[in-house]
């Protein structure tokens, strides 16, 4: 039995050891700087339409359910409307790194001069 427990032991102590090594590879990389910012304010306009909405509601004498209503609606209709333009953006965005990847694998066309084609 003592001889079980070592091995578990000794296992999960090589587990442990292996286990940051996988983690540092596998960390995810941070967004370009385009679709941070394009997020970030979507973000930020959504939240501010959203209680704007709420508050001049209730100071034009809506009701406190009525206020909370508009203000939903407000940010879903803003929400998938940021949401689309984002996909868009993100979607153009990975179209040209795929386009700019397989522009860097083609071969030059015949007639070029290797010095053209890096230049």
């Amino acid at each position: 039995m003592a001889k079980k427990e070592e091995k578990t032991k000794e296992q999960k102590k090589t587990e442990q050891s292996q286990s940051p090594n996988k983690g540092k590879s596998k960390a995810p990389q941070p967004l370009p700087f385009l679709l941070d910012f394009s997020f970030s304010v979507a973000s930020l306009v959504i939240l501010f339409t959203g209680v704007l909405t709420v508050v001049l509601s209730l100071l034009n004498g809506a009701s406190l359910v009525m206020a909370a209503v508009r203000g939903c609606v407000a940010v879903f209709g803003l929400g998938a409307l940021f949401w689309l333009l984002n996909y868009f953006l993100a979607n153009q965005m990975l179209q040209v790194a795929i386009h700019d990847l397989k522009g860097t694998r083609s071969k030059p066309e015949e007639g070029e001069s290797t010095r053209e084609f890096h230049a």
